[in-house]
């Protein structure tokens, strides 16, 4: 299993002083890893689960902003404030990314792109009017294979 790295920028997780350190190999980990507390990955490599979202996830429905703040709070051991701190500002990370245009890989996830779509001629379905529509950037999200694949597997 690949081990994750957390970025050593204060500005990437800035009230997590507390919860993640160093070790002495020069890892950033949650304080409860480094004192000998079983976790199956460091912070920023965890695994969410049904087991970790609770019954929404289970019952096939949308996970909120809510729902992976509790989850990180569960898995890693942050306080809840720090968890909802995680996730907002790696949300607000990607989202300066693509707004710059950048491309977003997270590797065994996928990749999100920004594309840009030129002038066109469209039709409005109602009248059947020829309509032009302005060009624009639009996001696309690509799946790695390792997400097909795991997302198929779990087809029943």
């Amino acid at each position: 299993m690949a081990r994750c790295r957390l970025q050593k920028a204060p500005s990437i997780v800035p009230e997590a002083g507390r919860s993640i350190r160093e070790d002495h190999d020069g890892d950033w980990k949650p304080i409860a890893q480094i004192r000998g507390q079983d976790l199956e990955r460091p912070a920023l490599g965890v695994v969410l689960t049904t087991a970790h979202l609770g019954r929404r996830a289970m019952a096939g429905k949308t996970v909120t902003r809510a729902d992976l703040c509790e989850a990180v709070y569960r898995k890693v051991g942050l306080s809840r404030a720090e968890s909802a701190t995680l996730v907002e500002l790696t949300l607000q990370e990607i989202t300066d990314s693509l707004e710059r245009g950048a491309t977003v890989k997270l590797s065994s996830f996928g990749s999100f792109v920004v594309r840009k779509k030129g002038q066109r001629i469209g039709r409005n379905p109602k009248t059947g009017k020829e309509v032009p529509v302005s060009p624009r950037r639009v996001m696309v999200f690509k799946p790695s294979a390792i997400l097909k694949t795991r997302i198929n597997a779990g087809r029943k």
